[in-house]
């Protein structure tokens, strides 16, 4: 202990290692300020609400890494990297500063077979990151990565050696519990004693040169994620994960984003967030199929091009990439600070929209939806065609029942769905429940219009149903779309409608629980098994996806087969944020890859619980000629009733 201080006053207390540790601090304070400033030129956004539930989410997903392990291999390395290097610090700062300034150092062994682990896991966790980079090829690398690696590499070789020596020196009591040191110190006892003091205070000066270099460059490259990446997952949106930020029409000068300054303050944290994993890349639909859209991409372009050159964001992105997402949300599920490519690109779609810079395809669309209340511009008195012959009321002007039956446009033109909403009569008339629809008054939700970046138009139909929705009463609404779901339960309670809203899947689940619902072995269900699809909007929008599984569990003689990508992994159908409407090459139809594993899985049936993916995955199925019945879950339920 004695030579340990005596060559801690000699190297330590040395002028020149206090200045220049002080001129890093500064450097690497000064970016991050710079990196503020830019954050706080973006728009404003209510991300300081709800502090307990913000700490204590920040405390779990930051030192739990709960977030990260979600995937194993990346979980794993990211793990033993993060804490490697929380353990080395804290170990460090123990032998450096407290140890030698106390009389009987008892804790020194356990001090130094910390450090000795720190080591270890930053070893095996750099190694898999360079397996899985360099060798495995499962992440493209940058320049930047390959020296963020080398940083960090040559950080903890510098700690091997200098522990290593000073084991060699001084042969404390805790070496034999250090092995990785004991090691490098077996291979210093070759040289003698005068060399390995010079070698030490030597590896002493560059270790903490070097440390003092990584805490310089902090800010200007990957390593940044370690300030930022915690303050992302802080300020995270605590709102429900389909929702879009209401936008005040009357105030706003300039609808969507066109700069980088366009966006808010957190979307802009986001981009020096990003820790470029790659998981919002593996999980989006869009870049799996082909299409030119790469969420990550977006992000370090934005981070790169937009913000510093203040270049037009949709020049950035590319048109082609900004209409190719399906807003399934499978990005910002899978991020594991909570960045929000997807919102980002909403604001683009919207400022897009305000300039009339949108697909030719669209315009029918814009069309229909604002003259007559649905996308296909159908004549809105033929809304109610669909329930023909049915006993199916309509709930009129001051009028009252237990349930609003939402419709929506799907199930109310397209004859393929029409199946379902009939169905569902059935089951409502079997349950002996009261229930009305809106019938020709109902108009679409909005919920198109809105995730295509028409925010004047989804806010002239919301304000449409709120007003007809006003004017009646009921207890809840009951809908089969997703979409619909979505938008009425989270998005129009903005506008002062706040209803309780269940996806009819759920509604239909409490039937059968209750014992309103009675279910025989049919054909239909008899021997078949039945591979249920989760729709990303009730599923990984809503966390719904209990109640259907519920549904098709309850019908006789059914299995039930679940999907490679099933849950909040769900692959998207395709046909969200408007690309059920714009053309695209059969190579790269999302429909495709998920009747694929639809059809790796054996099932004889495809179920599903949304209007969206009943149609898309209807037509890969027939692209893919293959005899696979593709039906609602309400379908299903229905032909088993007694």
């Amino acid at each position: 202990m004695q030579l340990f201080r005596e060559l801690w006053h000699t190297i330590v207390t040395y002028p020149l290692l206090y200045l220049l540790f002080l001129a890093a601090l500064l450097i690497s304070c000064a970016g991050f300020i710079v990196m503020a400033r830019r954050w706080a030129s973006g728009q404003p956004a209510r991300r300081t609400d709800r502090p307990l539930r913000r700490i204590g989410g920040a405390l779990l997903s930051v030192l739990a890494q709960t977030d990260t392990l979600r995937r194993a291999y990346g979980g794993t390395m990211h793990v033993l990297l993060f804490w490697g290097a929380i353990i080395l610090l804290v170990a460090s700062a123990f032998t450096h500063y407290v140890v030698p300034h106390t009389p009987r150092a008892k804790a020194n062994e356990l001090i130094h077979l910390a450090l000795d682990v720190s080591m270890l896991a930053g070893f095996v966790g750099l190694g898999l990151a360079a397996l899985r980079r360099y060798v495995l090829r499962r992440r493209p690398s940058t320049t930047e990565d390959t020296l963020t690696l080398a940083l960090l590499d040559v950080l903890l070789v510098l700690t091997l050696a200098a522990e290593g020596v000073y084991v060699a020196l001084a042969d404390p009591p805790w070496a034999d519990l250090a092995p990785l040191s004991r090691m490098v110190g077996a291979l210093a006892d070759r040289v003698p004693t005068a060399t390995q003091r010079g070698l030490y205070a030597v590896l002493w000066a560059m270790l903490h040169l070097w440390l003092m270099g990584i805490i310089a460059v902090l800010p200007f490259c990957k390593l940044r994620h370690l300030i930022t990446a915690p303050l992302a997952v802080l300020f995270r949106d605590l709102e429900p994960k389909g929702s879009l930020p209401a936008v005040d029409l009357d105030a706003a000068e300039r609808v969507g984003a066109a700069q980088a300054d366009d966006l808010s303050w957190p979307l802009l944290l986001g981009l020096d967030a990003c820790t470029e994993c790659g998981r919002c890349r593996d999980a989006c639909p869009a870049t799996r199929s082909g299409k030119p859209l790469d969420p990550q991409r977006v992000i370090v372009d934005l981070r790169q091009r937009a913000v510093d050159g203040n270049r037009p964001l949709a020049e950035i992105i590319g048109a082609e990439a900004l209409w190719a997402c399906t807003a399934c949300l499978a990005c910002e599920d899978a991020c594991p600070v909570f960045i929000q490519p997807w919102h980002t690109m909403v604001e683009v779609r919207r400022e897009r929209v305000a300039q009339s810079r949108f697909p030719a395809e669209l315009q029918p669309v814009f069309r229909g939806l604002d003259v007559r209340g649905n996308p296909w511009g159908l004549d809105a008195t033929r809304r109610a065609d669909w329930a023909t012959g049915l006993e199916v009321p309509v709930l009129g002007v001051g009028e009252q029942t237990d349930v609003l039956l939402w419709i929506g446009c799907a199930a109310a033109y397209d004859v393929r769905n029409q199946r379902a909403a009939r169905a569902l009569v059935k089951i409502l008339h079997a349950a002996s429940v009261e229930f009305a629809t809106l019938g020709s008054a109902e108009r679409c939700c909005g919920d198109l219009a809105r995730r295509l970046g028409h925010e004047y138009l989804w806010r002239e139909l919301a304000e449409d149903n709120v007003a007809t929705l006003r004017a009646r009463r009921f207890r809840r609404i009951v809908t089969l779309c997703p979409h619909c779901f979505n938008t009425l339960r989270h998005e129009y309670p903005g506008l002062g409608a706040d209803f309780e809203v269940l996806h009819a899947s759920r509604f239909v689940a409490e039937l059968l629980r209750d014992g309103r619902l009675s279910l025989v072995e049919t054909e239909v269900g008899k021997k078949h098994q039945a591979a249920y699809h989760d729709p990303c909007y009730l599923g990984r929008a809503n966390d719904e996806y209990a109640a259907p599984r519920r549904l098709l569990q309850a019908i006789p003689g059914l299995t039930l087969v679940e999907l490679k990508e099933n849950r909040r992994r769900s692959l998207c159908c395709g046909g969200g944020g408007g690309r059920m409407w714009l053309e695209e090459s059969p190579s790269q139809r999302i429909s495709a890859r998920r009747t694929a594993q639809v059809v790796a899985s054996g099932a004889d049936m495809l179920v599903t619980a949304c209007p969206y993916c009943l149609t898309m995955l209807d037509d890969g199925v027939r692209d893919a000629d293959s005899d696979i019945a593709v039906l609602d879950v309400l379908e299903l339920l229905a032909s088993a009733l007694r």
